[in-house]
C-alpha cells in the first residue's frame, strides 16, 4: 500500500478546471520529484493534498485512508508537513519562536529544534532574529525546519530553491538530499531539474494539468523528448 496517494484528482479554481485527473503514488521512505513549466499544476497538486483547494473530484489517500474531505489542520495532525512555495514566514517571530510554535508536543520523531539547528547552522547562529530580518535562504531555511519540528510522516515541498542565490540553492539541496538518505517521504515540485532527479527516485512530469510522465528519475533523464517538449531542457 502506498504511503500517501492521489486518484484521478480534478481540482478548479472557480470554474478553470486546473487539475485534470491526476494520479500520483508515495512509497514509505520515497522522494519523488514532480517537475513541469510553471502554470501547469503543480502548485495546486501541493495544495490538494494539503486541503488549501480540496479536489471536487477524486480521492486523496493516506495509508489508504481517504482525507480528501478533511481540513487543512486535520490533514497536518495526520502527518502531512508543508514547505510553502515563497515560505510564508512570519516578519515578527524570531527564528526559535518559529520552531517551537511549530514542535509537535508529545512527539517521539526525530526532529527537534536541536536537530534542526543542526541540519541548518546559520538559523542556530539567528535564533534570536526575526524573520523579516532574514535573507531568502535563511527563510527558506526555516520554512523547512519548521516543517520538520512536526515530524511529518509526508513531507511536501513546493519549490524550495525557488529565487535563491547558486549558493544557497547548493546548501539547500544537500539538506533535502540528507532528508531523502534519512529516508523521509517526501514531494518536492522543483524548478531545478538536476537537483530533483538527483535526490529522488521516481518523477512525475505534469503539462496542462495532467500527468505526461510517470517513472523512474533515470528514465527522465534519458528521455530526450520528454525533457524538451515539457520542459524546456
Amino acid at each position: 500500500m502506498s504511503l500517501l496517494e492521489l486518484v484521478d484528482v480534478h481540482t478548479y479554481y472557480g470554474e478553470s478546471h486546473i487539475l485534470q485527473g491526476v494520479s500520483l503514488s508515495l512509497q514509505a521512505g520515497e522522494v519523488v520529484a514532480v517537475v513541469g513549466r510553471n502554470g501547469v499544476g503543480k502548485t495546486t497538486m501541493i495544495r490538494s493534498i494539503i486541503g488549501f483547494t480540496p479536489p471536487r473530484r477524486g480521492k486523496v489517500l493516506l495509508e489508504g485512508r481517504e482525507i480528501q474531505q478533511l481540513s487543512p489542520e486535520r490533514r497536518s495532525r495526520l502527518g502531512i508537513g508543508l514547505v510553502p512555495q515563497g515560505r510564508r514566514i512570519f516578519p515578527s517571530l524570531t527564528v526559535l519562536e518559529h520552531l517551537k510554535l511549530a514542535a509537535r508536543p508529545g512527539t517521539d520523531g526525530h526532529w527537534t529544534v536541536a536537530e534542526v539547528f543542526k541540519l541548518f547552522p546559520r538559523l542556530a547562529e539567528r535564533q534570536q532574529h526575526f524573520g523579516g530580518q532574514l535573507s531568502g535562504g535563511e527563510q527558506q531555511m526555516l520554512a523547512i525546519g519548521r516543517a520538520l519540528v512536526t515530524n511529518p510522516r509526508v513531507l511536501l515541498m513546493d519549490e524550495p530553491t525557488e529565487g535563491l542565490a547558486p549558493l544557497i540553492v547548493e546548501e539547500v539541496g544537500k539538506a533535502i538530499q540528507l532528508l531523502a538518505e534519512r529516508e523521509l517521504s517526501i514531494i518536492l515540485v522543483e524548478q531545478n531539474l538536476p537537483l530533483a532527479l538527483r535526490v529522488s527516485r521516481s518523477a512525475y512530469v505534469m503539462s496542462k494539468g495532467v500527468v505526461v510522465f510517470r517513472g523512474e528519475t533515470a528514465e527522465l533523464a534519458r528521455n530526450e523528448e520528454i525533457r524538451h517538449q515539457h520542459l524546456g531542457v
